[in-house]
C-alpha cells in the first residue's frame, strides 16, 4: 500500500475559549482539498461539499447538540492566545462545491464563517461547535446532505 501524503497549506487557525480549543487548516489529500479541524485528540477532514452542508445548519440547534455533548472544559483561555491576526480567508473547493471560511471575532468570541456562496448560506460556528464536528460520523454529513440545497431544496435561490 502506497503511504498517503497530506500536505498543509498556511497558518492555521486556532479558535479557543473556556469551551473548547480548535485548529483548523486546509490540507490537500489525493481526494482533493479539506479542511482538517483538530481538537485534542479528535479530528475530521471536510470537504468542500460537507463545508456546505454545515453552512446551512441552524446555529442555535447546532450550539445546543454541541452544549449537550461537550461541557465546558472549565479552563478559560487567555484572550491574546485566542485572537488571531487578520488573515486572508481559506477556501475549499471542488468541481461541485464551494466553501470559504474566516476567523472573525464577535462579541461572543471567536467564530469560524463558514459560507457556501454559490448557495446563499452562511454559519458562524464557536470553537465547542467546532470540537463537536469532530466527533460526528459520515451520517451525519449524509443525513445533512439528503437536502443537497440547502433547507430550502430547489426552491432556494442560490444565492442569485
Amino acid at each position: 500500500m502506497t503511504p498517503t501524503r497530506t500536505v498543509t497549506t498556511g497558518e492555521p487557525i486556532r479558535l479557543a475559549d473556556e469551551a473548547a480549543d480548535v485548529v483548523v487548516q486546509k490540507i490537500f489529500t489525493r481526494m482533493g482539498e479539506r479542511l482538517e479541524i483538530r481538537s485534542g485528540d479528535q479530528s475530521i477532514r471536510l470537504d468542500a461539499i460537507m463545508l456546505e452542508s454545515v453552512a446551512w445548519q441552524d446555529s442555535e440547534e447546532l450550539a445546543s447538540k454541541a452544549a449537550d455533548e461537550l461541557p465546558a472544559a472549565g479552563s478559560a483561555v487567555a484572550e491574546s492566545d485566542a485572537v488571531q491576526a487578520d488573515r486572508d480567508p481559506i477556501t475549499v473547493s471542488s468541481e461541485f462545491a464551494l466553501a470559504e471560511l474566516e476567523h472573525i471575532e464577535t462579541p461572543e468570541g471567536p467564530r469560524l464563517r463558514i459560507e457556501a456562496p454559490k448557495l446563499g448560506y452562511d454559519i458562524e460556528v464557536g470553537p465547542r461547535e467546532l470540537a463537536w464536528l469532530t466527533t460526528r460520523t459520515h451520517e451525519t454529513f449524509t443525513e445533512w446532505l439528503e437536502t443537497p440545497f440547502g433547507p430550502g431544496g430547489d426552491d432556494h435561490d442560490h444565492g442569485h
